[in-house]
């Protein structure tokens, strides 16, 4: 696949094209998201639980790089910004460039929402498997498919929603997620973030499906957890 582990690399390249296109936003590190050859860069957290972040990776039928720009309120997983680009828009470039170029396109739209939403923001990513192991709790992840007939679906895709439980060892479990109306064929989650500033992380969803001429998607989605609220 390709690492975007490219915050020193980055700054440099920005100092090379010169300060035109130099931004106040520093691009942060990123973190392989597990199983899933795409990488995620967390930009920030606001105080109130919104994230800002980035996912990076390599969707079918285009060649290069796609970036999902997106902040997020992991309260209620209401998408609050939400910006895509990808590298094919910007001939040329690829690799390093291809990120540096995403980065100088997108960064003044990213730092206006998250000084918005009062986003500050955080050091390199750190993306962590579940379970979640803090103190003498122990958290995990339950994915419920709601599947139907794959023959009666376009492409074999049987999963047209799912719901997504949070466990505690110590606490019980809810509810954190339902999504529906999605055609796919599995939906796993793959790891989580943590916020700086409270109890509670963002847990990266991966939902994968069958598309034409025998290729694979993945579609990723943020669902906020708080770990000591809303248990039964």
């Amino acid at each position: 696949m390709f690492s975007v582990r490219f915050s020193a690399a980055l700054a440099l390249l920005l100092a090379a094209f010169g300060p035109s296109v130099t931004t106040a936003l520093e691009p942060p590190g990123s973190a392989p998201v597990p199983g899933s050859g795409a990488e995620f860069l967390t930009f920030g957290w606001s105080e109130d639980g919104k994230v800002a972040y980035a996912i990076v990776d390599t969707p079918p039928f285009r060649t290069g790089y796609g970036y999902t720009f997106a902040i997020v309120d992991a309260k209620t997983d209401e998408v609050l910004l939400s910006i895509y680009d990808h590298s094919d828009q910007f001939p040329g470039h690829d690799g390093l460039r291809a990120h540096v170029e995403a980065w100088m396109r997108n960064a003044a739209e990213i730092q206006a929402g998250m000084e918005r939403y009062a986003i500050r923001a955080v050091g390199d990513t750190i993306v962590e498997p579940f379970p979640l192991q803090t103190g003498e709790d122990r958290y995990d992840v339950r994915i419920r498919e709601w599947r139907v007939d794959p023959a009666t679906q376009p492409y074999g895709n049987g999963v047209v929603g799912y719901t997504v439980s949070f466990s505690s060892h110590r606490r019980g479990t809810k509810v954190v997620a339902s999504r529906g109306r999605l055609w796919a064929t599995d939906v796993k989650p793959l790891g989580f973030v943590r916020s700086p500033f409270e109890s509670r992380v963002a847990i990266i969803v991966a939902e994968s499906g069958n598309a034409s001429g025998g290729n694979r998607f993945t579609d990723f989605t943020i669902t906020g957890a708080h770990l000591e609220a809303g248990f039964q």
